[in-house]
């Protein structure tokens, strides 16, 4: 039996999505070992995608196997309760044993946060920066120069790539909630950092310490690499959805 199932997470106290072996405490982890309370005849778990340290998700995506049948509510009622306060399963259910969370998804949301006020501590998934000198319009045209199918690899700290680093990105656009940046991006996938990378670049447009035509030329000529050193600040970034068929 296949169950698929939504959860939502902040990130800060966790060293990303994915189990590690070095002892680093991981949503992965987490989730793996609440379920041997619930699971103990075993599982197999996995993940639509890694989220980096620091970074939270309002809607990621897993499916894992098991070896008897469940109520699914009472189940989901059961490990929201071992589950600690930052981790919750928003929802559950059964799935063909074809599905799988990672390789069935077609597209990701991500949206990156930030803010120009002081300081909020109740602000735990936004990004503070400076307003002096940032062009807001400088920042949304650089944020334009995403869309569309381009090979990333300066955009990422992944060394190789099945894919030649090329992705197609359908959304990439920002809007004002009241004093929140909210920057939205949706694609057919992500590589490790991207996002963080994209939005550092165009704030460093913004700011005027690069040019569009850096940007450009980054995303027209990736070869030789190039790989940026403007990374965004991991607490902004949330992932939002993956979608499927």
């Amino acid at each position: 039996m296949k169950l698929f199932a939504y959860l939502a997470y902040l990130g800060t106290n966790y060293s990303g999505f994915q189990k590690q072996k070095t002892g680093q405490v991981t949503i992965q982890g987490v989730l793996e070992e609440t379920l041997k309370v619930l699971l103990p005849d075993g599982f197999i778990l996995k993940g639509a995608g890694r989220t980096d340290k620091g970074v939270h998700a309002r809607k990621q995506a897993i499916s894992f196997t098991i070896h008897h049948a469940v109520d699914l509510e009472d189940f989901r009622a059961s490990w929201n309760k071992l589950l600690p306060q930052d981790i919750v399963i928003s929802s559950l259910k059964e799935v063909p044993d074809s599905f799988d969370a990672r390789h069935s998804s077609v597209r990701k949301v991500y949206a990156y946060r930030f803010s120009f006020s002081e300081k909020n501590p109740f602000l735990v998934d936004v990004a503070f920066i400076k307003k002096e000198n940032f062009d807001y319009s400088l920042y949304q045209q650089a944020l334009s120069y995403f869309l569309g199918k381009h090979n990333f690899q300066n955009f990422t700290s992944k060394e190789e790539d099945i894919d030649d680093f090329c992705r197609d990105i359908l959304i990439s656009q920002s809007y004002w909630d009241k004093d929140i940046c909210v920057s939205k991006f949706e694609g057919n996938g992500f590589m490790r950092r991207q996002v963080r990378m994209m939005v550092g670049a165009a704030i460093e447009v913004a700011y005027q310490r690069k040019s569009l035509s850096w940007l450009e030329d980054l995303l027209i000529h990736p070869s030789p690499r190039r790989t940026i050193k403007m990374v965004a600040e991991a607490k902004g970034l949330t992932l939002e959805d993956v979608l499927y068929e």
